[in-house]
């Protein structure tokens, strides 16, 4: 399929102001882009060509959100301005924050409390809490769980979400820490709840899969 896009701002030509270039590659915001740039295997997997890298732009810092601290002993890799731009949005800065993401006793169900009037807001935080666990896998069964609501939250929902955000609030500075010397062994860990699920009892699986000591999926 071809596509054309309007001259970018400070390239027009102005001998013909009104043309139109033709793409030879995906550019950012497309939605064909994840075929060009992502591996067609995994669409978290991006490949380093280091034949397309024109130019050197230094020391990765912070790219979509995630902060990539580097030491003698590795890469940490963190989430904490999201993290403190996800609070501020909700007004949950100064919530005291909880030890664990989600109550153990809870049993949250499609019908548990009551129906919230703008689902708006819940929508939108489980889907920033999604993008969370990029670098917190701790997080990602209950996200999980919170998103089976999506399409009715209640109070209890909101509820149970906000947990989230407080143990997040209370652990700002973790995220994964890949070391500079590894192990290439590949290893996964899972786990099964064969009727955990109160509304109609499908089975709930969680894996998580190791290059050595680094996480690489979950």
């Amino acid at each position: 399929m071809k596509i054309f896009m309007m001259q970018p701002p400070g390239f027009e030509d102005k001998g013909n102001p009104a043309a139109v270039c033709k793409l030879r590659k995906a550019v950012y915001g497309l939605k064909q882009a994840l075929r060009a740039w992502n591996s067609y295997a995994d669409a978290s997997l991006f490949i380093y060509n280091k034949k397309m890298v024109s130019s050197y732009l230094g020391t990765l810092s912070y790219f979509l959100g995630i902060e990539a601290t580097h030491s003698p002993k590795g890469l940490l890799l963190t989430q904490k301005r999201y993290i403190a731009d996800l609070l501020h949005r909700t007004n949950m800065k100064n919530a005291k924050s909880v030890a664990t993401p989600m109550c153990t006793p809870d049993q949250l169900t499609l019908n548990s409390g009551h129906k919230i009037d703008d689902p708006k807001q819940f929508r939108a935080v489980v889907g920033s809490l999604k993008y969370m666990s990029l670098t917190r896998p701790g997080i990602s069964f209950a996200v999980n769980k919170m998103s089976q609501y999506m399409h009715q939250p209640t109070d209890e929902h909101w509820a149970a979400v906000k947990r989230i955000l407080r143990y997040l609030s209370g652990t700002m500075v973790h995220g994964i820490f890949l070391p500079r010397h590894n192990t290439p062994t590949l290893h996964a860990f899972i786990d099964a709840d064969w009727d955990g699920n109160k509304d109609d009892y499908t089975s709930t699986g969680a894996d998580i899969v190791y290059y050595g000591s680094h996480p690489i999926a979950w």
